[in-house]
Formats: C-alpha cells, sequence, structure tokens
C-alpha cells in the first residue's frame, strides 16, 4: 500500500488520526468476522486484502467519491470472497485430477513422477513451490 493510498484511508475513515485508527480496526474487525462466518481459511489476509484495495480505490477516486468506506469495504470483500471461493474450487480441483492421475498409473510410473516432481520443484524459485 502506497503512502497515498494510506493516507487517504485514514482521511476517508475519520478527520482526526486516532479516531482514524480506530475505525481501521474496526472495519478490519467486522472484514475479519464476515470472512470467518464464511469459512475461509485466512480471514485475517483477506480483510488485509480488502482494505488494501479500499485504500488504492480511495486513492485513485478520491474521497468524496465513496461515501461510506465501511460499506464500499464489504462490497469489496463480497468481491474478494467470490474471487476466494474459485480458487478454492481450482485447488481442489487440480488435487482430484493429480489423483486420479496418480491412481492410474503403476507403481514404478508413480514413483518416477514423484522424483521427477520433486527435481522440478526444487529448480523452482521458493516463491513459485506454493503454486
Amino acid at each position: 500500500m502506497s503512502a497515498n493510498a494510506i493516507e487517504a484511508l485514514l482521511m476517508a475513515l475519520a478527520a482526526e488520526p486516532n479516531d482514524a485508527a480506530k475505525a481501521y480496526r474496526t472495519v478490519h474487525g467486522r472484514l475479519m468476522r464476515f470472512f470467518s462466518l464464511k469459512g475461509v481459511a485466512d480471514p485475517g489476509a483477506l480483510a488485509d486484502e480488502v482494505m488494501d484495495r479500499l485504500a488504492a480505490s480511495l486513492a485513485v477516486r478520491g474521497i468524496a467519491q465513496i461515501e461510506s468506506p465501511a460499506a464500499f469495504a464489504l462490497g469489496i470483500a463480497r468481491h474478494l470472497l467470490q474471487e476466494e471461493w474459485r480458487r478454492v474450487a481450482r485447488e481442489k480441483e487440480t488435487v482430484r485430477e493429480w489423483a486420479a492421475t496418480m491412481q492410474s498409473k503403476p507403481d514404478d510410473e508413480k514413483e518416477l513422477t514423484s522424483r521427477s516432481l520433486d527435481f522440478c520443484l526444487q529448480r523452482m524459485p521458493a516463491a513459485k513451490h506454493e503454486l
């Protein structure tokens, strides 16, 4: 998050810095509860992402264009939740496909495939291992 985006976010939440900090924590906490109730794995990370996107929107659009930052954040959260559900569905499908592929192979091919995958993962940058 850029300094301009943070400044825009805090100014949109409240005029006084202390009040803005409290409002930030309140909105962030509500977002975490929203994501927790929806059963996501990491509500804190998604709440952080919403706040980042809200800050970016405020910096680009201007504070006056968004009447209620908290309500706007909830809209962002709903869209982000849909993105998260799609991501989880893709992961589950990939796991199912992998399991089906591995199940249909003879044991010697399974071992070769597993070693090949390990070799490829070792050559990848660490940031891409999770993918």
